[in-house]
């Protein structure tokens, strides 16, 4: 085991040599000033971060934008009772069954804080009471709501100076990339 051990290590130590004599001498890298500004805007991490920060913004105002998109609801309720009697007037056990529904739209408006709200609400209630007028009794009703404050919140509320603050951010994300790749290329040609 042994002498295989030495003969594998000789047969290496012969061959390495040979390798590397075999290998063409180094040709010197011919870099333009162009090319060393590319090389340094591509490789530089603290631009890679900067690139990463318009992004970032655009995900931020996207979300404050959220604040201004409408808000879709719904509702389903069915709701049944079963009375025992309760006089001698009534003899037999009263059961009511409700089914009430609404769908609606809110929305906040991005100017002067106004916001409306729209709502379609309907019910529809079987009875076998013989005191009940209609059976079944079917309601609906439309409601429009909108609001417009006088004084609070009509120059500027919170999601308003939210998405202000976030677009105003995000400028500064794209200066702040500007004056990196400018930084870097300056700091590339004069080196």
């Amino acid at each position: 085991m042994k002498m295989r051990y030495t003969l594998h290590l000789g047969l290496v130590l012969a061959v390495v040599p040979a390798v590397v004599s075999g290998q063409p001498t180094d040709v010197p890298l011919r870099l333009t000033v162009d090319g060393a500004v590319r090389l340094a805007l591509e490789n530089n991490l603290d631009l890679a971060a900067d690139r990463l920060d318009p992004q970032i913004g655009d995900l931020r105002v996207s979300t404050a934008n959220g604040a201004f998109k409408p808000n879709f609801n719904t509702n389903l309720q069915r709701n049944n009772q079963l009375q025992p009697p309760a006089s001698f007037l009534l003899p037999t056990a009263t059961r009511n069954d409700v089914v009430s529904s609404n769908v609606g739209v809110g929305q906040r408006l991005p100017w002067l804080g106004t916001a409306y709200n729209i709502g379609w609400n309907t019910s529809h209630t079987a009875s076998n009471s013989f005191l009940s007028s209609y059976n079944p009794l079917v309601q609906s009703g439309l409601a429009f709501n909108l609001t417009q404050p006088l004084f609070k919140d009509l120059s500027i509320d919170s999601p308003r100076s939210q998405l202000a603050l976030q677009q105003g951010n995000r400028s500064m994300a794209d200066t702040r990339l500007r004056e990196s790749v400018v930084h870097t290329t300056a700091a590339t040609k004069t080196a």
